[in-house]
């Protein structure tokens, strides 16, 4: 049994997929892996929310000083994580 409704689920999806389209990626898009979701405590275990999903943008390196994300988009956390360059398996 999921945590999380299907209606959750949708709903956490579009909004990620509308916070990548207007931060990603107009200026963004040589930081910007990619942008999804997970739950809060994924991010920040100690977070009292830790089960609330939150928007999770995966950048390949750190955003210059003068760029900010917002900490939260409609309601929803947002949390940034630098992961590196994103390659295909195998180049």
């Amino acid at each position: 049994m999921s945590l999380y409704t299907d209606e959750e689920i949708r709903k956490i999806w579009e909004l990620s997929r509308k916070f990548g389209e207007e931060y990603k990626f107009k200026s963004l898009g040589d930081y910007v892996n990619g942008c999804g979701y997970s739950a809060v405590g994924f991010q920040d275990p100690n977070d009292k929310d830790n089960k609330a999903l939150c928007i999770t943008v995966l950048l390949n390196r750190s955003l210059p000083a003068d760029v900010k994300l917002p900490d939260e988009y409609e309601g929803v956390k947002v949390f940034c994580q630098v992961i590196g360059l994103l390659k295909p398996v195998g180049t």
